[in-house]
């Protein structure tokens, strides 16, 4: 007999290899920390890897952000990867940073936490969410 108990478990199993890898970029804002944990629970029920990723200028990363962003996942019982990406500020930006990250590596999902307070708010024209969206071809999952 087919239980709905039965069918969840089906389709759990079947996005747990639609989603292997999920990218995070993570900046240590609210929005950001809010992405992270919204993962966190899609990693704890389909066993996803997660990569947290922060872009920054050389000279002013605070490398205590992704130590943050380890402690959150730990105490969620969750490994993370944690990947510092430092860029010049004349030949790049955190948005650019972050595309070439997605399209270099094949994740499978990308949880972005934005501030949207409108409904065009947190997409506005050079957002790291509109870049993100406009560059790459990866599927997201975008956290207000």
């Amino acid at each position: 007999m087919v239980t709905i108990e039965s069918k969840l478990e089906e389709r759990v199993f079947l996005m747990s290899y639609m989603f292997r890898r999920i990218l995070v970029p993570y900046d240590g804002s609210a929005n950001s920390e809010k992405g992270l944990r919204v993962a966190l629970e899609l990693s704890a029920i389909l066993g996803s890897k997660i990569t947290v990723a922060y872009a920054c200028e050389k000279g002013k990363c605070n490398g205590g952000l992704l130590e943050r962003a380890k402690e959150i996942a730990e105490a969620r019982g969750i490994r993370v990867e944690t990947k510092l990406i430092e860029f010049d500020p004349e030949e790049s930006s955190e948005s650019s940073e972050i595309v070439k990250e997605v399209n270099s590596n094949s994740y499978d999902l990308v949880v972005v936490g934005i501030r949207g307070k409108t409904e065009y708010e947190g997409l506005e024209k050079g957002s790291v969410a509109t870049t993100l969206f406009v560059n790459t071809n990866a599927s997201y999952l975008f956290v207000k």
